[in-house]
């Protein structure tokens, strides 16, 4: 539980959010973080804390959870209630990192739940074009051998390993 006032996130907390908009980044992975100036439930499941993402800072990507394996969500909501809670709070995508069992039950709640409900369906729809369009502009593109080793050892990975060194006084 993070206990801030509202400009000091405005200020700290959310100017990387703001800065990784304004550059164009395609995803924002949610914290599980519990900020009480904008809400008493986790960022992953809170509306309040994605709406601040989406009207407040104008990112248009994909809003990724972090893991609902994570103690931080799993003490207290089932992987049932806490993929419904992460869509409906405004979540894309959502990861189950570690359990192949989880992952089915988390999508087995929320495909339940979009065909109880047509509001949290045509959340899933919203998420879905919002994948889809990720998807059209970063293409994948698969490395060759000889692609792989330029990336790789390169002259712009030694570089930033060289820089890295020099931040960290290494």
């Amino acid at each position: 539980m993070v206990d801030l006032p509202r400009e000091r996130l405005e200020r700290v907390e959310l100017a990387p959010f703001r800065a990784a908009t304004q550059a164009g980044l395609a995803m924002i992975m949610t914290a599980h973080v519990v900020y009480t100036a904008l809400d008493d439930k986790p960022a992953t499941l809170s509306a309040v804390a994605a709406r601040e993402l989406r009207s407040g800072i104008g990112f248009d990507g994909v809003l990724v959870s972090d893991d609902l394996e994570m103690r931080a969500i799993a003490a207290r909501w089932s992987i049932e209630d806490a993929a419904v809670l992460a869509v409906a709070a405004g979540c894309d995508a959502l990861l189950v990192c570690w359990s192949e069992a989880l992952q089915e039950q988390a999508v087995a709640a929320v495909e339940r739940e979009a065909e109880k409900s047509p509001a949290f369906r045509a959340r899933c729809e919203q998420a879905q074009g919002r994948l889809r369009a990720i998807r059209q502009r970063i293409r994948a593109r698969p490395l060759d051998d000889a692609g792989f080793a330029r990336v790789i050892g390169g002259e712009t990975s030694r570089a930033v390993a060289a820089e890295l060194q020099r931040r960290l006084g290494a």
